[in-house]
């Protein structure tokens, strides 16, 4: 029997998630042999703040630390509301750096990695925005005004533009699906 291929998900917010940081990532992780989860809060039609459309398949409350290989948090203007301070999610991203998981934030959603207590010491980037780099410093963070930082097995982006450097950074960190990952 064939080994089933390891899982990614993908976290978006259920309404105004950014677009080019799910569908980037997503493309890559499928192009190098990775099975892919869409989650949120929601399970339905999710649409980005570009209108591009999402099919939410998991909800994060269902999503097991032991039953994925990583994690990436999608940023957009739906973040703060829907993800900053979801308890399930602060848990799950919790959980995977505690078994040594690549986690991934682009955007906003770094923010959720500094409320769960994971960028104490740890370098890391997000938005450029004055409120935004406050809260990962109080978190702990070393911000730096770069489009990715990678600090261990977290990588961080700051934003749509980052979406291909981001995802390349995020790939590397995974363990090879048929000799492919980090290509």
């Amino acid at each position: 029997m064939a080994r089933e291929k390891p899982l990614i998900a993908l976290v978006i917010a259920p309404e105004n998630f950014r677009d080019e940081e799910l569908f980037v990532p997503l493309e890559l992780l499928q192009k190098v042999g990775y099975r892919t989860t869409i989650a949120s809060t929601r399970i339905g039609k999710a649409v980005g703040m570009l209108e591009g459309a999402a099919e939410v398949q998991s909800l994060i409350s269902d999503l097991r630390a032991e039953n994925l290989s990583g994690i990436i948090l999608i940023g957009g203007t739906g973040a703060p509301a829907h993800l900053w301070d979801e308890p399930a999610l602060r848990v799950l991203v919790q959980e995977l750096a505690k078994v040594g998981k690549p986690i991934g934030a682009i955007c906003l959603s770094p923010i959720v990695l500094s409320r769960a207590g994971l960028l104490k010491g740890k370098k890391a980037t997000a938005w450029k925005d004055e409120k935004v780099i406050t809260e990962l410093k109080a978190g702990g963070a070393a911000y730096f005004d770069k489009s990715c930082v990678e600090d261990g097995l977290i990588i961080t982006g700051n934003g749509p533009e980052a979406a291909a450097a981001f995802a390349k950074a995020f790939v590397k960190k995974l363990p090879e699906v048929g000799g492919r990952a980090g290509k």
